[in-house]
């Protein structure tokens, strides 16, 4: 086990988003470590939809901070006022800031020759910002895929030139580890598992299920992640059809438009239920 180090990950999603991988990771290696999750960063156009939506939505003036949640990790909160720009020279200014805001709250905390932990290929800036030892990329992804880029090309260019200077990557699925060790000779797959012990130890505790779970009927059929598009939310509206006398209780963030018509007939469905985001210790 890793022990000693610091470590500095730049994530894509505020700590308290739904438990992933890199949640578990990072909470596993502050055990022996010192790690810093640091959230992601504010691009200038959501501050400036904030800002056009009134004072009531003005990005906080207050300093960064780093707050530690466990022991051992602390979790970095950007500067909101100092967004990602794509325009000279506001970019490097505001760059200047965040880096400067987030090295200090390392110098305070005594993070020194951290581990660089960098979970996307537009993280590639951030090379060389940190005095870091070495740098990990971590995919759990196929990101030129998603919905919504612009450039597919260029944002695979980028994550081609991580992936060369990474000193480790680290994949996730077969399917991205054979894609990516092309660029990059020590690419390791580390499928996605489970703490197989701590769910154990709770089913062998006995005890009565959240109050929300409980109300409903048996037999309960549960699902825990997020509700999105990778969801086949179609075969699970055909599921609770098929079998009106099963309860299918879905726990996680919706992350589906309301617009979307296999949402709108699985809120109709009286046997399914969205129990919202929980707590990694309540799931």
């Amino acid at each position: 086990m890793l022990e000693g180090e610091s470590i500095l990950c730049f994530a894509p999603d505020p700590w308290t988003a739904i438990w992933r991988n890199r949640h578990h990771l990072l909470t596993i290696l502050a055990e022996g470590n010192r790690v810093m999750y640091v959230e992601p960063r504010t691009y200038l156009r959501e501050t400036l939809a904030r800002l056009r939506a009134g004072p009531a939505e003005w990005p906080s003036l207050r300093r960064a901070q780093a707050t530690e949640v466990r022991p051992n990790l602390w979790v970095f909160h950007n500067l909101d006022w100092a967004p990602v720009s794509g325009r000279f020279p506001l970019r490097q200014v505001t760059a200047a800031f965040r880096n400067g805001a987030l090295r200090a709250e390392m110098r305070r905390l005594g993070f020194d020759r951290p581990i660089l932990w960098l979970c996307r290929p537009e993280m590639g800036d951030l090379l060389g910002q940190f005095n870091e030892k070495l740098t990990l990329y971590h995919v759990v992804d196929e990101y030129s895929a998603y919905e919504g880029v612009a450039d597919r090309a260029a944002l695979q260019a980028r994550e081609r030139e991580l992936l060369r200077r990474a000193d480790l990557v680290i994949c996730t699925a077969p399917a991205l580890w054979e894609s990516k060790r092309p660029y990059n000779p020590n690419t390791h797959l580390l499928p996605n598992a489970v703490d197989y012990e701590r769910f154990a130890a709770v089913v062998d505790a006995g005890g009565p299920p959240p109050a929300d779970l409980a109300a409903l009927p048996s037999p309960r059929v549960g699902y825990v992640g997020a509700i999105n598009a990778k969801l086949d939310l179609g075969w699970l509206d055909y599921l609770a059809e098929a079998h009106p006398e099963w309860t299918l209780a879905l726990v996680g963030p919706v992350d589906v438009t309301e617009r979307d018509a296999a949402l709108r007939a699985l809120r109709g469905r009286p046997n399914v239920h969205f129990l919202g985001q929980k707590p990694v210790e309540e799931v």
